[in-house]
């Protein structure tokens, strides 16, 4: 894009001599393989409607991408990072995790059981009746569980080059934001008159956020976040302006109160877009609103890329 193209020249220089990440399990990150049996596809169906955000980049895309695995081909996914686990005493794959179950019902967690880097979510129950009739209790906590476990992963990505910590002290200072920032990001803009807003943006692919911070006490609905969103768009990000249509609203996680949404944004100048997902949460006395765009027409999940820089984001912490 015109905006980013003399910064971003320079660090795709660099970024060409950057070692890929070391995978420490197979499967990507959001890929969830499930052991289960075919008398519970109610229950994986359940799940998937309850807690898989459906989003758009503009293409539809999800949050989990779930992979269903019957019991004969259970050795084949043992090595995958992301494991859930549906079983009950009456299931015929119960034995098989009998020992980490240890007779227990509910929703349990593992580490290691497979290979030294997998993450195994488990529900347990008595019998398929009660597995169904108790599983609204769970999806809130295996929502939970399973995105946390998604941030481990993208922020090990996000950070493996290292961090800056030379621009971490300037943002410090400057702007009143303190945050863990890996090699690679750059400011692009930023301004500490009043209110604090700061912009950082990455090449290959492109993508840019920005973070801003006011003591003005703006609601936390979607429709004010949107605008809001439009206002500093008009001035940063000349020619940019959300689809409406595309709007999927969404939670902060890892706290109380806080709004989100997903849409796409589009520049008929630049004949350029994608997608962006932006938020706001109180912070004590300061309002705390973070957006994340990405321009990446020739990758198919560009959905990660939202999610590796909100890892960024999630180290935040507001300086007075």
């Amino acid at each position: 894009m015109n905006r980013f193209y003399a910064v971003f020249m320079v660090l795709g220089i660099l970024g060409g001599c950057t070692s890929p990440p070391q995978r420490y399990a197979l499967g990507g990150e959001r890929e969830i393989v499930v052991f289960y049996t075919r008398d519970l596809d109610p229950v994986l169906s359940s799940i998937d409607s309850a807690i898989n955000l459906r989003v758009y980049t503009p293409q539809p895309d999800s949050l989990y991408h779930f992979r269903p695995v019957v019991p004969d081909s259970y050795d084949t996914y043992k090595g995958y990072k992301n494991i859930l686990v549906l079983t009950c005493e009456e299931c015929e794959n119960y034995e098989l995790f009998s020992s980490i179950i240890d007779g227990r019902s509910g929703l349990m967690t593992a580490r290691g059981v497979y290979s030294p880097d997998d993450y195994v979510v488990i529900l347990s129950a008595q019998n398929r009746e009660d597995l169904l009739y108790f599983l609204g209790s769970y999806y809130a906590r295996m929502d939970s569980l399973l995105r946390e476990r998604i941030y481990e992963l993208y922020k090990r990505r996000a950070y493996y080059v290292g961090r800056n910590k030379k621009m971490e002290e300037k943002v410090k200072q400057k702007y009143g934001l303190e945050m863990e920032i890996p090699l690679g990001w750059y400011i692009l803009k930023g301004t500490d008159v009043q209110d604090s807003i700061l912009f950082l943006g990455k090449h290959n692919p492109d993508r840019f956020f920005f973070v801003y911070k006011t003591k003005y006490r703006y609601p936390l609905d979607i429709e004010t976040l949107f605008q809001l969103r439009e206002r500093i768009a008009s001035v940063y990000y000349p020619g940019d302006y959300l689809l409406r249509e595309y709007v999927v609203p969404d939670r902060v996680y890892g706290l109380e109160k806080g709004l989100c949404f997903y849409s796409v944004w589009q520049n008929d100048e630049e004949v350029a877009g994608g997608p962006v997902k932006t938020c706001a949460y109180y912070d004590g006395d300061y309002f705390v609103m973070y957006d994340i765009a990405v321009f990446a027409p020739r990758k198919e999940d560009k959905l990660q890329y939202i999610l590796r820089a909100e890892t960024i984001i999630r180290t935040l912490k507001i300086i007075d």
